[in-house]
């Protein structure tokens, strides 16, 4: 669903289409910080290749990456897997990170709808946690 290339590939047949996804699209109308900065840089290395949710979420990981070994203090792959568990608020490209007990990501999700032949980000809902 989240292809960059979906409108190429199902042409008007994905028209109207709408679906959830990570937080970050480069048609979002307000973009945290840390997205808005990705998406220059991005624009900068890459001018013809738009970014997407799919790059955002490896930047992301770098992002979680950094923070935990930095917060560990150390490069020792045990010491770095217990700061990932303890990600809280963590500002990424796609919002806040927040890692649960259960290892799984607690974070905005966003819709998006296929517009006229383009992919357009709808909006953001804030899960209940």
């Amino acid at each position: 669903m989240d292809n960059p290339e979906i409108v190429t590939l199902g042409g008007d047949a994905v028209e109207g289409f709408m679906h959830t996804t990570f937080a970050y699209d480069p048609s979002m109308p307000e973009m945290n910080e840390t997205a808005k900065k990705f998406t220059e840089e991005w624009n900068k290395i890459h001018p013809d290749k738009a970014p997407n949710v799919n790059c955002a979420l490896g930047y992301d990981c770098y992002i979680m990456l950094k923070d935990a070994i930095e917060r560990a203090g150390s490069a020792d792959p045990e010491k770095i897997r217990d700061a990932l568990e303890t990600v809280k608020d963590l500002p990424t490209v796609t919002g806040m990170t927040t890692i649960n007990a259960t290892h799984d990501a607690e974070k905005d999700m966003g819709i998006v709808e296929i517009r006229g032949g383009k992919k357009t980000f709808v909006g953001i809902v804030v899960p209940e946690v």
